[in-house]
């Protein structure tokens, strides 16, 4: 169901490192990164709670645990020997021409990876878990209860901080 923690998009495509055999989740490792994700659009303006809405509906927090055996099928991308064993260069996983960095992707769906691990082009403090749910499927994961972003949430603070939202 749409809005749900659980809910796998049935059209993707355009996302950096979109799959076109399998849907793709793009996770957060803080929840400071995840908000200033979603709210990075609204950079340099000043901030309205109505930021925190998308569709009618509140944005929130899921903390997802992935199992071990998905978890160290997890490509770290951010480690130079990964690349280095791999054969991809970082300039091509930063790329902003998703035909490349779809084909890292693909290449590593191919391979047998649930997914890869690389750094947020907001920040390389943070970094984000792409998951090929063709290699993880949502049923195996350990998905929590929405926290839903509030105003005073030191998470939306953050980001509004970090993005000039004031």
């Amino acid at each position: 169901m749409p809005f749900a923690p659980d809910y796998v998009p049935q059209h993707q495509g355009s996302g950096r490192f979109d799959l076109r055999e399998s849907a793709v989740w793009y996770l957060a490792e803080s929840p400071e990164h995840a908000a200033a994700e979603v709210l990075q659009g609204f950079r340099g303006r000043r901030f309205q709670p109505g930021m925190l809405h998308r569709f009618g509906h509140p944005l929130a927090l899921v903390a997802i645990d992935l199992p071990d055996d998905t978890a160290s099928r997890i490509a770290n991308l951010d480690d130079p020997r990964v690349l280095l064993e791999l054969g991809i260069a970082p300039s091509t996983v930063a790329s902003d021409d998703r035909a490349r960095t779809q084909g890292v992707a693909e290449g590593l769906f191919a391979s047998n990876s649930a997914g890869l691990r690389w750094w947020s082009r907001l920040s390389g403090d943070w970094h984000s878990v792409v998951l090929f749910l063709g290699r993880a499927a949502p049923s195996t994961l350990a998905i929590g209860a929405p926290v839903p972003l509030t105003v005073n949430h030191s998470a939306v603070v953050h980001a509004c901080r970090f993005l000039a939202i004031w």
